[in-house]
């Protein structure tokens, strides 16, 4: 992986390799506009159209050379919290401690009830997006520190589906 931009393909080589086997650079198979009419058949593809494959190229392993690069920072980040003896769940709390941490043992003795049961009149739509909510609500409750009482009531209808 290089950090050099993405290669061109417009070097003089190519163009004359390109207008010898064609006869005349580009006459048959290129349109008005300067790019192929088809792939097909065998003709060869058109200098835009081979800069803009060898630059997905290009792209795809600056891509894969990032993930790795920031996979190993992640891995080297939290060897470093474990040896300084860091808590590692400030960012996000592991499945364990979900389990562990319910809204039944939380200090906080609000409760929030969430009643499902006009959801035979909600179109399809708006079943959905309510459903999304409750979702993101749940999740985020069941992440603080001291969570609600949250109740869903009559979830038996068309959302339960």
């Amino acid at each position: 992986m290089s950090d050099s931009p993405p290669p061109t393909g417009c070097d003089d080589s190519d163009n004359n390799e390109e207008q010898d086997e064609s006869g005349s650079e580009g006459a048959s198979d290129t349109q008005d506009n300067g790019e192929a009419s088809s792939v097909q058949g065998g003709l060869p593809l058109s200098k835009r159209q081979m800069k803009k494959q060898q630059k997905k190229q290009w792209l795809r392993e600056q891509r894969k050379g990032k993930r790795k690069l920031e996979r190993e920072r992640r891995k080297e980040k939290r060897r470093i919290a474990r040896e300084n003896g860091e808590d590692l769940s400030a960012d996000a709390p592991s499945r364990k401690k979900l389990r562990e941490q319910t809204m039944a043992s939380s200090s906080c003795r609000i409760r929030i009830a969430v009643d499902m049961s006009f959801d035979h009149l909600m179109s399809e739509r708006d079943l959905r997006k309510s459903l999304s909510q409750l979702n993101f609500c749940y999740a985020t409750n069941r992440r603080c520190a001291n969570p609600v009482q949250f109740f869903v009531t009559n979830f038996n209808g068309p959302s339960r589906k």
